[in-house]
């Protein structure tokens, strides 16, 4: 995208703006840090961005371009997000798929210059072909509906914890060391992925170095007993000089007797692996061996290692080596050397990472105290990655907790492309895949593989499966299944036009089979054997049928096409129940038919259809018995259907985004009723859970999306699901109260947008759902983490003071409960009081608040002048508010008179905005009788 603005900004008041001349398509902002070039051909600019750390907030002004008319609509709608910028260059997209027009960008924040470019394009320009071409999304060809989408403004999520977001990682070593922090273990990161990632072949023989050095064994035998002891980690004690005297004595007979080439590489292998007193002991005695160039591909291989290339280096490399080995051997001791020197070759280092040992040692070379935040970035995920695969192998007690919250992370991180492939690269290397256990690799990895082919195929659109309108023309044979099933291959590819009586009949015949008594069951598993397409065929029936019923709702006058369309659903569904069990699906399907569910869930929810058929409970029963069997897991905590790992993900996405035309309400409340379905899960074992708990924490920003629609049971549920595994170092459960708390602050102005009245009153209902539901989410964390936040100086004390003064005035019963135990605490943040009085005598309960609100009713009276009044929301209404107070409170009267008359009164040109005309007395002020309340019977 062209870049349309860079400058640097100084703000007034905290604010700052950006006025583009024309209308604009704005697709991204980045704030690029001080002392920084960002374009090289602009030599003379140098950026300026100060402090290294603050919360910026955006505001611009939505407008858009009717169809066949490049002239904008006048609006006044603000939209708005929140970035958090920590000292790094920042990019945040605004809107990439350009569906917005604006004019105008306004800053918000505590910054004292900003360097800020934008980029996007004019908007009354049309856009280039090959741009669209580039940018436009390849899409699955489906007919479209008759509707008219509009887009949805949505809030921006609040980017993760900087300690857990990939993209933002400075020392890729602070996070494992944090890890390895919460418990009692002195293990250092270094020597953890030593131990865990540099012994691929490690062996499950218990002996030891002292049993093999008295071993009765001899030759080549002892030998292979030295190397499988130094396949695994040996402890810097059990090398002493006795027992380097011992092995080099046996050695130099062996090795007189010629062992085998293979032997000795092997031997090679693994000496790489161990500390620089056991390489000097022991390499020397095989270079001069009488071995020759038959162990040089394994003395390469080992040159990787910093001790053997510091004993190369002092010893000299042999004399005969072939050019290409001399230059590869010379090319590791010349590295291994400027790195010591504190000169780092990054593409070395990102080449030969997955090597054994090889990680450790550049650490080891670079000191305790190496600074890796100037690392590339892609480098330093690979560290991190590295360290977290060596996390989640630790086998000790302790050892398995933190392994579990490494996997987390991992899972969390694989939303990043960039991780992916990393991951992918990392467990493909037989270093890795032979030191990560079966139990952890294999599902990983196929987790991964998951992710990338899901990845693949989204960019390069959906194969095989087009539907298209028309008959396929095929016999209509009843009752035999192999003509069911054909029937069914053809339904899957082209939608029947004329009628679903034969798409019924085949799905009966076929269901008829799947659920018929032991006798049969041999004839439905041969069948199946003979079809080994038909549960995909089935699967796309489903899709077909769900998408069907999706542009029903838009068309259909008459109800029986919806019915016969539900019909043909759901007997999908029932075969796929008795099928998937014993017959499985491809990982490939799994997101289409967790995106049928979803939209057949959706649908159900129209009002429109309410009335049309009866079989939406038993429809909603299949859905959640289908979704329930395709997250089974087995003993080892792995999914039994090969990618079923992708349920979540899809089924939160989708949910969504399936359609545009529905209301956000019944798209958020089907996903919620999905979510539920997937939260009940039991798993049977604690291992299952934990890697259920996993799929969870991975899907945090969208599950903070699905918050709205829980109700306080299901809150509760997934805060201690959460809180299983948040220790709260890292503040997981922390990051999503807050981003709660900006929800409630957001949508409580949603009811104040102009519109048409019925669009006003549907978003209004919408947001105080919302509203309610954050508050419900907020509270449900548990008294002794809530009265923790309540604490002074606390984050989310502030946050929570600025949300509750967006909704002080509404009928709320959470804000009412939140505010009569802030009152009840004595050490509360001095914010929180005055909106929680606030919030008490909106709901005429001010007389059970009594000192307290004595107490605090001061405090609000400089919130009432003009210099201050941002801060309320509907300011007027708080001040009779206040007037009411007085009334249940009567000797308030004069000491609030006495405050009035120091001067604490409302500025003119807050009266002028507030009170008509007619009401104000005077030009000091307003009287005192225009604001205090009437006492009851007076």
């Amino acid at each position: 995208m062209p870049l349309v603005f860079l400058s640097t900004l100084t703000p007034t008041n905290a604010l700052a703006a950006v006025r583009f001349a024309r209308p604009t398509h704005v697709s991204s902002l980045r704030i690029i840090p001080s002392s920084l070039a960002p374009f090289p051909e602009l030599q003379d600019f140098s950026s300026e961005t100060e402090p290294a750390s603050f919360s910026l907030e955006v505001f611009f002004n939505w407008q858009t371009l009717p169809s066949g008319n490049d002239k904008p609509r006048a609006s006044n709608t603000l939209l708005h997000s929140t970035l958090h910028y920590n000292g790094e260059d920042l990019e945040y997209d605004i809107d990439p798929d350009e569906q917005l027009v604006t004019r105008l960008l306004i800053l918000k924040g505590q910054f004292t210059s900003l360097t800020l470019a934008v980029y996007g394009r004019d908007a009354s320009e049309p856009r280039k072909q090959e741009e669209a071409e580039e940018t436009a999304p390849v899409q699955l060809r489906v007919s479209g509906p008759t509707y008219e989408p509009v887009p949805l403004p949505t809030r921006s999520l609040t980017p993760l914890p900087a300690s857990l977001d990939p993209s933002r990682i400075s020392d890729p070593l602070t996070l494992p060391r944090r890890l390895l922090s919460s418990t009692a273990t002195n293990m250092d990161i270094i020597d953890v992925i030593r131990r865990n990632l540099a012994f691929p072949h490690a062996s499950t023989s218990e002996v030891t170095l002292d049993q093999v050095l008295y071993s009765y064994e001899i030759g080549e035998d002892w030998m292979q007993e030295l190397i499988e002891v130094l396949e695994g980690p040996l402890d810097p004690g059990e090398v002493t000089d006795d027992a380097l005297q011992n092995i080099n004595e046996r050695l130099l007979e062996i090795v007189a007797q010629s062992p085998s080439p293979e032997t000795i590489g092997r031997l090679l292998s693994v000496l790489s692996l161990h500390s620089s007193v056991l390489v000097d002991s022991i390499l020397p005695i095989i270079l001069d061996s009488s071995l020759g160039p038959s162990i040089y591909p394994a003395l390469v291989d080992a040159s990787s290692s910093s001790a053997v290339c510091q004993h190369l280096r002092r010893r000299g490399l042999p004399a005969d080596l072939d050019p290409p080995i001399y230059q590869r051997m010379n090319q590791n001791i010349h590295m291994w050397e400027t790195l010591r020197d504190g000169f780092i070759d990054m593409s070395w280092i990102s080449t030969n990472i997955w090597l054994p040992g090889f990680l450790p040692s550049v650490l080891e070379a670079l000191g305790s105290s190496a600074e890796l935040s100037a690392w590339p970035h892609n480098l330093k995920l690979k560290v991190a990655v590295t360290a977290l695969l060596a996390l989640m192998s630790m086998t000790t007690h302790e050892g398995e907790t933190i392994g579990m919250k490494a996997r987390a992370i991992l899972e969390m991180w694989l939303s990043e492309p960039t991780v992916v492939e990393i991951m992918l690269d990392a467990l493909a290397h037989p270093n890795i895949k032979g030191s990560l256990s079966s139990g952890i690799g294999e599902p990983l990895m196929e987790r991964v593989k998951s992710i990338a082919s899901s990845t693949t195929l989204q960019q390069n659109g959906l194969a095989g499966h087009t539907p298209v309108n028309g008959h396929g023309g095929t016999n209509r044979i009843v009752g035999d299944l192999d003509s069911a099933a054909a029937y069914l291959t053809a339904a899957s590819k082209q939608w029947p036009t004329d009628g679903l009586q034969q798409l019924h009949a085949s799905l009966k015949a076929v269901l008829s089979q799947v659920t018929a008594d032991g006798d049969k069951r041999p004839i439905m598993h041969a069948f199946w054997r003979r079809n080994t397409s038909a549960v995909q065929c089935i699967a796309l029936v489903l899709l077909e049928a769900t998408r069907q019923l999706s542009d029903q709702n838009w068309e259909l006058t008459d109800a029986t096409p919806a019915r016969d369309i539900v019909q043909a659903a759901q007997s999908s569904l029932q075969i796929l129940q008795h099928m998937v069990p014993e017959f499985g699906i491809l990982s490939g399907m799994m997101p289409l038919i967790i995106r049928s569910l979803v939209s057949l869930l959706v649908s159900l929810r129209q009002p429109t259809y309410a009335t049309r058929y009866s079989a939406e409970t038993s429809v909603r029963v299949d859905c959640e018995g289908l979704v329930a069997q395709l997250s089974e897991m087995d003993a080892d905590g792995n999914f039994v259907h090969s990618g079923a790992d992708a349920i979540l993900p899809a089924l939160l996405q989708d949910s969504l985004h399936w359609d545009e035309g529905i209301d956000p309400l019944s798209r958020a409340t089907a996903a919620a009723d999905l979510l539920t379905v997937l939260l009940d899960v039991n798993h049977g074992s604690r291992a299952r859970n934990e890697s259920w708990t996993n799929q969870l924490i991975a899907q945090l920003p969208m599950i903070h999306s699905l918050l709205c629609a829980l109700d306080a049971a299901r809150s509760q549920q997934l805060v201690n699901i959460i809180q299983d595994i948040d220790d709260e170092d890292f503040g997981i459960l922390d990051w999503l109260v807050l981003e709660r708390l900006a929800s409630v602050k957001e949508d409580a102005a949603v009811g104040g947008s102009d519109g048409l009245k019925v669009a006003k009153d549907a978003s209004q209902s919408f947001a105080d759902l919302r509203v309610r539901r954050s508050l419900e989410f907020v509270t449900s964390v548990g008294p002794s983490r809530l009265e923790a936040f309540l604490e002074p100086d606390r984050p989310v004390a502030a946050a929570m003071a600025v949300a509750l003064w967006r909704v002080w005035d509404r009928p709320i019963s959470q804000a009412h409960c939140m505010a009569e135990q802030i009152l009840a605490r004595p050490q509360t943040d001095s914010r929180l009081k005055p909106v929680a009085a606030a919030i008490l005598m909106a709901n005429a309960s001010s007389k059970d608040a009594g000192n307290t609100i004595m107490e605090v009713l001061p405090q609000l009276l400089p919130l009432l002048t003009s210099v201050q009044s941002d801060v309320v929301h509907k300011p007027g209404q708080l001040l009779r508010a206040v007037g009411s107070t007085i009334a249940f409170l009567p000797e308030l009267e004069e000491q609030i008179t006495v405050e009035w008359q120091r001067g604490e009164e409302l500025s003119p040109a807050y009266q002028s905005r507030h009170f008509p005309k007619a009401q104000r007395q005077g030009s000091k002020g307003l009287s005192k009788s225009s604001w205090v309340g009437k006492r009851p019977n007076s």
